[in-house]
């Protein structure tokens, strides 16, 4: 999506630059997700054909409220309170952030079961995270 990130030892995910607004949103490369990620389509095919049918291959993605934590925090948290401020006081943006983060990931797991995939996972690792009454809101 054209959002840089760094993988850190014993932290996880480090994004330097964090969306914080509509224009952040916008600025994500959500387009052809098959060109974007072609090396991962190519891994799966070639792992698939690797693995002669002995064991599934399981396909994954992040879940978009997890995605959209580490997007808007930079990092992981205790607390991801700018997430739930931009959920609470920039409901639209952080809607639409969701919304694109839906589409995208859905996009990516269509493509990783047309590579091979046989299984697809969703991880949500701050699930606990989302408010109660979240869902409760109509788009």
């Amino acid at each position: 999506m054209g959002l840089k990130y760094e993988m850190i030892e014993k932290k996880g995910p480090f994004f330097p630059k964090t969306i914080s607004n509509r224009n952040d949103i916008n600025a994500l490369n959500v387009s052809n997700v098959e060109d974007q990620l072609s090396y991962v389509f190519e891994a799966i095919k070639i792992t698939k054909h690797e693995l002669s049918g002995r064991v599934p291959l399981i396909g994954f993605a992040g879940a978009p409220w997890t995605l959209a934590c580490y997007m808007i925090e930079g990092q992981g948290s205790k607390d991801f309170i700018n997430t739930r401020k931009a959920l609470w006081s920039s409901h639209k943006w952080f809607m639409q952030l969701i919304e694109t983060l839906i589409i995208y990931i859905a996009d990516k797991l269509e493509m990783q079961a047309k590579a091979g995939a046989d299984i697809l996972m969703l991880f949500d690792s701050w699930s606990h995270m989302i408010p109660n009454n979240f869902f409760n809101y109509s788009i």
